[in-house]
């Protein structure tokens, strides 16, 4: 959950108690620590289910819509990024279901 509320809210960073020694390096406790946070991020981001383009769009558009290529496969996050080559251009967006408004939010970014 700690990960979701900073980095998933567009924090940015995740402040972690990583310690190194004189040497340099980690202990293998804490290496296996964070290899196993690795591996939870990338089962729950690590593949996608379907995506889009947002390639053309400008001021004028304000619906995108998500084709989930992989039908039947149920899922419980969506990761919401955008290009800031052009500065941040998002400034609220609405995730709909079925019609249904499921999140509201401000500040997209890039993870």
């Amino acid at each position: 959950e700690v990960y979701h509320d900073t980095v998933g809210a567009n924090c940015g960073a995740l402040e972690m108690d990583f310690a190194i020694d004189k040497t340099g390096a980690v202990a293998s406790d804490q290496a296996a620590g964070y290899a196993e946070f690795g591996a939870w991020i990338d089962s729950c981001y690590g593949t996608d289910i379907g995506h889009t383009s947002m390639m053309g769009m400008n001021s004028g558009n304000s619906q995108l819509d998500l084709k989930i290529t992989d039908s039947g496969k149920e899922f419980d996050r969506v990761m919401v990024q955008e290009d800031l080559m052009n500065g941040q251009r998002v400034r609220a967006f609405d995730i709909m279901v079925n019609g249904n408004k499921v999140v509201s939010s401000t500040a997209v970014g890039y993870k």
